[in-house]
């Protein structure tokens, strides 16, 4: 089953000077940092672990590094994984190149085959006022592989972004404050997902509900999460409740109707997430742990 964007949209498409509060980074989205960026970033190492349940012991799984740039924009991602339309994962560098104006004009994907490098670019253009207008991405031989179209209000607002890749589509839709509050998903022409998401008055996310199409095609909901915030605005905890399909109630003797998955965190000065820790289903074992390690210039 193809799998769903889970991704916060962070586009940063007029602003070129540097700031200690950038909420919308260009190219953040592409990466495992999934939560709001402050400050001013040079780079963020992200390394994850597994822990034993049993004894507690962490065992490290992988690495991953993004470089920004003193704009605020992202730059350099390695190792990057795009899961969208493949599960098979090479080691794959994606480079984030800007003009002198600081926009993003090409995003650069270069994929270790083991057999020689595949390479893969997205173009942007821009209309005259310097807002992104399309993406278009190509492989090295020149075959036009998806578009992304952007679309913008009468005051200048980007309120809608579309990605086409053959018959499959994505749509995310933005508030005046460049929050993602909506996204719908269509694969080969029928809605396979949609996700609404809310904010509260200082843009952070507090609840974001998913729906998937079930085998008669009628959208089911598949989890409601929520995000907890202590008196700073910091993100602390957050809890993912998920219905136990009706067909599996009738065989179970369990009581329960649906499950819980839950997460806290951990921020520095800054209100940036620098741990997460993952909890084995309706339990409070840690089962995953992820350090964020940032350094600021």
């Amino acid at each position: 089953m193809k799998r769903l964007f889970l991704i916060l949209m962070s586009v940063l498409l007029c602003s070129i000077s540097k700031s200690e509060d950038t909420p919308h980074r260009n190219g953040l989205r592409f990466t495992d940092y999934t939560f709001p960026l402050k400050g001013d970033v040079e780079q963020i190492e992200i390394l994850g672990f597994t822990i034993n349940t049993d004894n507690g012991k962490e065992y490290p799984t992988d690495t991953t590094l993004i470089k920004f740039n003193q704009n605020g924009d992202v730059t350099y991602i390695y190792p990057y994984e795009d899961l969208t339309y493949t599960d098979v994962v090479l080691p794959t560098e994606l480079y984030f190149l800007y003009n002198d104006s600081g926009y993003n004009t090409i995003i650069r994907e270069i994929v270790d085959t083991g057999f020689g490098d595949l390479i893969y670019e997205t173009h942007y253009t821009y209309n005259d006022d310097w807002q992104k207008t399309r993406g278009e991405e190509y492989n090295d031989k020149g075959a036009l592989l998806h578009t992304e179209e952007f679309i913008y209000d009468s005051q200048g607002h980007l309120t809608t972004e579309k990605h086409i890749k053959g018959n499959d589509l994505v749509i995310y839709v933005y508030d005046a404050d460049m929050n993602v509050i909506y996204i719908e998903e269509y694969y080969e022409g029928r809605l396979f997902s949609k996700m609404n998401r809310t904010y509260d008055a200082g843009g952070n996310i507090i609840q974001e509900t998913l729906y998937c199409s079930n085998r008669f095609d009628e959208m089911e909901l598949r989890s409601t999460e929520t995000y907890f915030y202590d008196e700073n605005g910091f993100l602390y905890s957050r809890e993912s409740k998920s219905p136990i399909p009706e067909m599996f109630l009738k065989y179970s003797k369990d009581s329960r109707t649906e499950t819980t998955d839950s997460w806290t965190y951990k921020c520095d000065a800054y209100g940036n997430v620098i741990e997460k820790i993952s909890y084995v289903t309706d339990t409070s074992c840690p089962r995953y742990r992820t350090e964020y390690r940032i350094s600021y210039r």
